[in-house]
């Protein structure tokens, strides 16, 4: 990775209402080389996803995230209940490190393209800067 780098990324595990399994593997600002580590896993099987798009206020910490892929297979909303935080400036190091727990709800789409309702999962979002 770059000397000086940001990244967000998401993951969330869970049994939906349905009773089938699902998780949830996404970053964006890292593994730039044109392949991404983005994924569903849904009864575990592995659905490889698009590129990640996070939007979220980073001066509303508190604030819903939103996260979703350029393919049109995840579409999230992230309400976040807790946070881990860490902020280190240590002449060549530096990181700026936030990780919030909550919940999703939206949806993500299968192989054949069908919507599947996420409610309630429970999972990770994180905003992080890094230079070393």
């Amino acid at each position: 990775m770059r000397r000086e780098t940001a990244w967000n990324w998401a993951c969330m595990a869970g049994t939906l209402a349905d009773g089938r399994s699902l998780g949830l593997n996404l970053a964006a600002g890292v593994n730039e080389t044109g392949m991404t580590e983005n994924a569903i896993w849904l009864d575990g099987r592995c659905i490889r996803v698009g590129t990640a798009r996070f939007v979220f206020d980073r001066y509303r910490p508190g604030a819903d995230w939103y996260v979703s892929t350029d393919d049109g297979r995840v579409a999230l909303q992230f309400v976040p209940s807790g946070v881990r935080r860490e902020k280190l400036n240590a002449l060549v190091l530096a990181s700026n490190f936030r990780q919030f727990i909550g919940t999703f709800r939206g949806f993500v789409r299968d192989d054949a393209g069908n919507k599947i309702p996420v409610d309630g999962l429970r999972g990770l979002m994180e905003d992080h800067y890094a230079r070393w």
